[in-house]
């Protein structure tokens, strides 16, 4: 199943996400739960590393996303792309799933549970932790323009200078927000209506939400904010596949399939 899709805004040329193992055979060799990167012009899938909700770095070199250790714990990691070196870069208590980094690249904010509850900024130079609000405990997006960040549990946006001033822009039924390149909108799973979820958008100044694929999972904006790629079930193979489209509905297709993950003689890290 593939879900949680990030776009390279660096170049537009790649998409990262995270795919869960169909298959005992996929989950002994890769894991079962996977980063994957595809090529949008070869349309080539890469098998990256054991993980989840992988998000790029500015410079689209790096990716951050969660790893379970072997205390059971998630913690944020590291992947060089062109290396492959990973490298952890959180510690401590709380499960810390989700991550994004700031539009420098020299810092990441963060999700945790259990003590460490809340939304958290680290400095990836200093390894400074500064605890910013309880307000925001689960996904997390960072505005390219540096002033917000935006999290799930309904979606809520707060100042990074003010971050206990949170304001409640859907107050239920909404995950993973995500800001477009322009900073005007947010895209998010819409759960208003249980039996038809929907991959959405809200407007930042209008607070006018539109429903743009019936059904729809994660999404992320390509770099230009004209076209998203979005997680839905696929009716052909009944799991969860990627597809692309423009933000009017039209040129839409599907990006990956099941028949993709066919286990190579090796794969990555």
């Amino acid at each position: 199943m593939d879900r949680f899709p990030d776009w390279n805004a660096a170049n537009g040329g790649q998409i990262v996400y995270e795919r869960t193992a169909v298959s005992w055979s996929d989950v002994l060799v890769r894991g079962s739960v996977q980063i994957w990167m595809i090529n949008m012009s070869s349309g080539k899938i890469t098998y990256l590393t054991r993980g989840q909700l992988p998000v790029w770095s500015p410079d689209g070199r790096s990716i951050a996303f969660g790893r379970q250790l072997q205390d059971g714990i998630i913690q944020i990691h590291r992947l060089d792309i062109e290396s492959g070196e990973i490298a952890q870069i959180t510690d401590g208590p709380g499960q810390k799933p989700y991550s994004d980094w700031s539009p420098d690249g020299a810092s990441i904010v963060f999700t945790a549970d259990a003590s460490a509850l809340g939304l958290w900024h680290l400095d990836l130079t200093t390894g400074t932790r500064r605890f910013l609000t309880r307000q925001i405990t689960s996904s997390v997006c960072w505005s390219a323009d540096g002033r917000w960040i935006a999290g799930g549990n309904g979606v809520r946006m707060t100042p990074i200078a003010a971050p206990d001033s949170v304001q409640v822009l859907v107050w239920m039924d909404a995950i993973t927000p995500r800001f477009s390149p322009d900073g005007k909108a947010l895209g998010f799973v819409d759960y208003a209506n249980h039996e038809r979820r929907a991959t959405s958008i809200i407007e930042l100044d209008t607070l006018k939400k539109r429903r743009l694929v019936e059904y729809g999972l994660e999404m992320a904006w390509s770099p230009d904010g004209e076209s998203f790629v979005y997680s839905a079930l696929d009716s052909v193979s009944n799991v969860t596949v990627l597809y692309v489209a423009r933000l009017d509905g039209t040129d839409c297709y599907q990006l990956t399939r099941l028949e993709d993950y066919a286990l190579p003689d090796s794969t990555g890290k």
